[in-house]
């Protein structure tokens, strides 16, 4: 597993429903178990005879095989369930812990423009992966077997965790399960009314009623995250706010102030984003580049308005960049707790959660995401030796963030004309090169740009507006122009 970002998450109340539920072998609550067992078995053995049928051919195998992997995850759970169901230690003990908060995922503002409100904005809807994976193992003393106790399409107490319309979860591993978003509810985040990129306006949206459910058996656990309520409550804050607490929105200050939020939370908070705080580098760690760059410059003119060009930014995990990360970082949240017999038999710190939010290879190589992105260029006098904003995944939230590109030599460059040979604006020029594709656009000149250096010599194919060029690429910088139409 790629690294991980552990979350510490401070407990406001721990309520316990403590029974013992009489769970002996040839119970009533055991017989339950064992048949649910016995019946996800049978579904399995059914979709196995299926494997052949034309449905499940091409193109389909990876849809069966991705669907026999859940139903064998859901198997687990439902084994676990019974083993718990049919312990004779002492039946089982069951509780819920409800951590203050979750952060569900951050969002990164787009480039803006001075002078205005800002035209830029980036849109998360269908096609998008929004969310986390989440593994709580490490909240649990070391001497315990945990297992997620989350099914899809499981019975009984094995039923999948309510999170509403908007959010989904999906069991991973025995201690892993995702979040992701449905894409019913459209994120929409502008871009700031001040040139280049500012983190100050990235937002980072919380889950504000996280629940889990704890059952307890000997030394096994299975724990079952949900949430405290019908529905789950949702609210997204700005860094902004949460580094100037003065600066916050009226209604969100008072909803988090009648939740208990104090600056340490605020401050622990930020630690989700690793821009929030001045930082610029990209962690290839947790970063993937999407190999999409856009033209960011000032109008020619003090009588020209900015440019506004809309685009669609992809991740292909298919085309990941392959790479193991061993850092970490950890938000600690110190709230005060009601103890009880639950806590005090698994917690392995009673007055804490600890969520563990990480860039596994389960959410990186095969999973794609898609945004539709507007971007304005700056204001006309804005100087810098920025010309080109790049766009990369966030392996952990699922979302794009944007970063500068210098001016620098590219590896690859050109202008692209018409059959007048006038410049051509706002072309989409795409590269693909030693199994990688290179998605870039061109600026108010015609000019393209591909920053960065190829990895040796190799053959690329360039394609804008319809035509398509072999280029030779090495790692000196080349000029490639292209005439649209001939």
């Amino acid at each position: 597993m790629s690294g991980r970002f552990p979350i510490l998450m401070g407990l406001i109340g721990i309520l316990l429903s403590v029974a013992s539920a009489g769970a002996q072998p040839g119970s009533a609550n055991c017989l339950a178990a064992q048949k649910r067992v016995t019946d996800q078995i049978t579904k399995i053995s059914d979709f196995e005879l299926t494997k052949n049928s034309t449905q499940y051919q091409g193109p389909g195998q990876a849809i069966y095989a991705a669907t026999l992997k859940q139903m064998n995850m859901n198997l687990q759970g439902l084994q676990a369930s019974a083993t718990l169901a049919c312990s004779s230690s002492g039946g089982i003990q069951e509780g819920q812990l409800f951590p203050k908060y979750q952060v569900m995922t951050v969002i990164y503002a787009p480039p803006g423009t001075a002078g205005g409100k800002s035209a830029s904005y980036v849109d998360y809807s269908t096609g998008s992966s929004l969310g986390t994976i989440v593994d709580v193992s490490s909240s649990f003393k070391s001497d315990y077997s945990i297992t997620a106790g989350l099914s899809v399409g499981g019975g009984g107490n094995m039923a999948s965790a309510s999170l509403g319309n908007e959010w989904s979860t999906t069991q991973l591993t025995s201690t892993e399960y995702k979040i992701s978003s449905t894409g019913k509810n459209e994120v929409k985040v502008p871009g700031p009314a001040l040139n280049g990129i500012d983190h100050d306006y990235d937002q980072i949206w919380l889950c504000l009623n996280p629940a889990m459910t704890i059952e307890v058996a000997g030394k096994k656990i299975t724990y079952t995250p949900g949430v405290n309520g019908p529905v789950l409550d949702q609210i997204y804050v700005y860094v902004s706010e949460l580094k100037n607490p003065a600066s916050m929105r009226a209604d969100v200050a008072a909803t988090l102030k009648s939740r208990g939020f104090t600056t340490d939370d605020y401050a622990s908070i930020l630690k989700a984003d690793p821009f929030a705080n001045g930082a610029t580098a990209i962690d290839t760690r947790r970063f993937q580049e999407t190999s999409t760059t856009f033209p960011y410059e000032p109008p020619l003119t003090s009588q020209d308005s900015p440019t506004i060009s809309t685009y669609t930014v992809t991740y292909d995990g298919s085309q990941a960049v392959k790479h193991e990360a061993d850092s970490s970082y950890a938000i600690t949240v110190t709230a005060s707790v009601t103890v009880g017999l639950i806590a005090n038999l698994t917690l392995s710190t009673k007055d804490s959660w600890t969520w563990t939010q990480n860039n596994s290879t389960e959410n990186t190589v095969g999973t794609s995401s898609s945004a539709a992105v507007a971007i304005a260029d700056p204001s006309y006098g804005y100087t810098s030796d920025i010309a080109q904003v790049a766009v990369y995944w966030d392996t952990v939230f699922g979302s794009f963030t944007f970063a500068p590109v210098p001016v620098g030599n590219p590896f690859l460059s050109g202008v692209l004309y018409d059959k007048n040979h006038l410049p051509q604006i706002g072309q989409k020029v795409v590269l693909t090169a030693n199994g990688r594709t290179f998605v870039t656009y061109s600026d108010k000149k015609g000019a393209y740009r591909f920053p960065g250096t190829p990895v040796g010599t190799m053959n690329g194919v360039l394609t804008a507006g319809g035509m398509t060029e072999n280029v030779q690429l090495s790692p000196q910088p080349i000029t490639h122009n292209l005439n649209l139409l001939k």
